[in-house]
This record gives structure tokens, sequence and C-alpha cells, in this order.
């Protein structure tokens, strides 16, 4: 399931998923690492300063 995102409307998602499914896009290159729920406020906030390398995920809810 795909919850939400920073940075991406929502209307986007279908053609994310649509590149997806046709090997266009390999999500597993872009996402640099996963962070728990507890992390998720401080690296929002960080992800206004544009330094980050990458997206951070939090897969545990």
């Amino acid at each position: 399931d795909f919850k939400g995102s920073f940075g991406m409307p929502p209307n986007q998602y279908q053609e994310i998923f649509r590149m997806m499914e046709q090997d266009k896009i390999d999500p597993g290159r872009i996402v640099t690492e996963t962070v728990s729920l507890e992390e998720v406020p401080d690296v929002v906030e960080s992800m206004g300063d544009y330094e980050t390398v990458g997206i951070p995920v939090c897969n545990e809810f």
C-alpha cells in the first residue's frame, strides 16, 4: 500500500505506478534508507533543506 509522499501530488501516483510496472523506473534505486515512524517528523523537516540524496521511506506503521 502506498500511503502518501512529501513533494509529490497524489494525482501523479498512478503515473509513477505505471512507470514501475513497465520497468521504466526502479524504486529500489532511489530509496536510500528506511526510517522508523518516530523518525518521520525529523526526516520530513530536513527534506526542506534539499541536502538529501535519494528517498527515505517509512515502511512500518
